[in-house]
């Protein structure tokens, strides 16, 4: 079971306080039920089933939250989306290589074609998590940390 830190902020957003009690459900079952890059391949009906409505369609969800969300893949049997504030929940932004959870969430960002940059920390390049094994082997010789090694940057 993952676990997932709360955003309790959003009672404070006007897009969050006036959605409908079902589409707060919805967002708050997709943030959820996202892998932990924020990414969701959506069952319509486990959606609906599991928040107790009967009536939320596809096109609900891509009206509702189009400007939250960003579409990886559909049809009329799927929706897959993006919910690029996760991110910022979960990580606050910083993605470092030296995390084995934030390469995992790297490599899911690569694997969907979602430009990787605008949730690495400071001084923190892609090449890192994409050269991370040759980058600690050079850094056991050179007698540093990652930590140090980005701070000189």
């Amino acid at each position: 079971m993952a676990k997932r830190f709360f955003d309790s902020g959003k009672f404070d957003d006007p897009f969050y306080r006036k959605l409908t009690p079902e589409m707060k459900c919805a967002y708050d079952y997709l943030q959820s039920k996202c892998n932990y890059a924020g990414i969701i391949d959506i069952d319509i009906d486990d959606l609906n089933f599991k928040i107790g409505c009967k009536n939320i369609t596809y096109k609900d969800l891509k009206e509702t939250f189009k400007d939250k969300f960003i579409i990886l893949a559909e049809n009329e049997n799927r929706l897959k989306i993006f919910m690029p504030r996760f991110i910022w929940w979960q990580y606050k932004n910083e993605l470092i290589p030296n995390n084995g959870v934030h390469r995992n969430v790297f490599t899911l960002l690569v694997e969907e074609c979602i430009n990787t940059d605008p949730y690495l920390a400071p001084k923190v390049r892609a090449e890192d998590f994409r050269n991370w094994n040759d980058l600690c082997k050079e850094l056991k010789t050179m007698g540093t940390t990652y930590k140090d090694y980005i701070k000189e940057r």
